[in-house]
């Protein structure tokens, strides 16, 4: 993808929401679907769920929203663990579109941040009581 989009565009072009739609309905409960969690910016649809909104939110939603927020920070190490093990992949000087692959920089990156983990552990996981694999 070239140039600048919005995470909602670059979702809708990538196709995860059609790929999920054709998944056995085997959600956390029978009949459920699998869903994926975004911040305020995305579209509401079945396989995508955002924060409730408004200024009247009852308890059960201001609880919700919290607890899906602490779940997004989490998910939002992540791309900090990439982004600190790889620190190129920040620094716009070295993003050259058309001229590198700088897509391609950032899955490797991503693959190999992977790799790490599996091995050492990271905040990610020790937050969640997770072990390295054997």
């Amino acid at each position: 993808v070239q140039g600048q989009r919005h995470n909602a565009a670059i979702l809708r072009m990538s196709g995860v929401l059609q790929q999920m739609q054709l998944l056995p309905r085997r959600g956390p409960n029978p009949g459920e679907e699998f869903a994926l969690y975004g911040d305020a910016g995305y579209p509401l649809r079945n396989n995508l769920q955002t924060p409730f909104g408004g200024a009247q939110l009852t308890p059960a939603q201001r609880r919700h929203n919290a607890q899906m927020r602490e779940c997004r920070v989490c998910v939002e190490w992540s791309f900090a663990e990439i982004s600190a093990k790889f620190g190129f992949l920040n620094l716009k000087c070295n993003q050259r579109l058309l001229l590198q692959p700088v897509g391609q920089y950032y899955a490797v990156a991503t693959i190999l941040t992977n790799c790490h983990t599996c091995l050492y552990g990271n905040e990610t996981s020790s937050y969640f009581g997770l072990h390295q694999p054997p």
